[in-house]
């Protein structure tokens, strides 16, 4: 409860001699202590915040660099690859979280928080422009980061989502797709089921874990799911990326390396590793990798090939 009482006194007429009515109502009468007084009125007034506006995406650019999240070069892609995955979209000029966003947001807020920490990122970006001024090493950087938290975090993250398994993928729509048993050729996750009208199975297959060019459509002929042929000459479409096997040998088995390609984010990348799928899928040979550099190949664990 709050009481408030105003008044004014006229210190020297002005205007007011002209205005003879003008104290008459606003001056405040003597008060003693324990006097009586009468309520001649009371009035309430409802007032109900209004939430933040949403996000623009020149905003949100402002937000990042105000922040420290991200660099110049990649606050247009960030945010196209924010749109491509379904996890925001436009909405009268303002970025809109979708279903789909929020349920990511929120499992990575339980299994890898740090990642949606502004400050944890900040960081990272420092440090990443402290390497390219060549004030710290970046395969040391690199290393411990990779050891000392990723792959840590990495298995915390394992254990979370076998804790909660789901059989669907949200979309941005609100509903939900159901999963086949068939598996991404590069992530190895099970593609999800999209209806459609065009095809006679009514639905085809799609990565909703990232892989935005996986998509397999059923093959009447050959019984099986395939990828559609590339309309590009000379580029392969289906299943797994192409290897070669190279000279240089394995460093825990006798087997030599395969040089192995693959795409992320656009760009086109290698690494080698052991050429025996069966030996790569123990602990010995998940760090038996290299990657390419500007002068040759490095592993984390075994150093530069000679």
């Amino acid at each position: 409860m709050f009481w408030q009482a105003r008044g004014q006194v006229v210190e020297f007429p002005g205007y007011s001699r002209y205005w003879n009515n003008l104290s008459a109502d606003s001056e405040l009468p003597a008060l003693k202590q324990g006097q009586l007084v009468h309520l001649q009125q009371a009035a309430h007034e409802q007032k109900q915040t209004s939430p933040p506006p949403r996000y623009s995406e020149p905003k949100l650019v402002q937000v990042m660099e105000r922040r420290g999240i991200g660099r110049p070069s990649t606050y247009a892609p960030t945010i196209q690859t924010l749109k491509q995955r379904l996890y925001v979209e436009t909405t009268k000029g303002h970025l809109q979280p979708t279903p789909l966003g929020l349920e990511v947001d929120q499992f990575l807020g339980q299994a890898l928080p740090d990642l949606l920490e502004a400050e944890f990122t900040a960081q990272m970006e420092l440090a990443l422009d402290q390497i390219a001024a060549g004030q710290e090493d970046w395969q040391q950087y690199v290393t411990t980061w990779n050891y000392d938290y990723f792959i840590p975090a990495l298995e915390r993250a394992k254990k979370l989502v076998v804790s909660q398994p789901s059989s669907k993928v949200a979309t941005a729509k609100g509903k939900a797709l159901p999963l086949s048993r068939t598996q991404c050729p590069q992530c190895r996750n099970y593609l999800a089921k999209i209806p459609s009208k065009k095809v006679k199975k009514k639905f085809f297959l799609k990565c909703t874990s990232g892989c935005e060019d996986v998509v397999l459509f059923w093959s009447d002929r050959e019984k099986q799911w395939k990828q559609p042929r590339s309309k590009t000459p000379g580029v392969k479409s289906a299943g797994r990326p192409p290897v070669t096997i190279t000279t240089h040998a394995c460093p825990v088995c006798p087997k030599p390396l395969e040089e192995y390609r693959y795409e992320k984010e656009g760009q086109h990348k290698s690494l080698l590793r052991c050429s025996d799928p069966s030996s790569r899928t123990d602990k010995k040979h998940k760090e038996a990798v290299y990657f390419k550099t500007q002068s040759g190949w490095w592993s984390p664990k075994y150093g530069d090939l000679p």
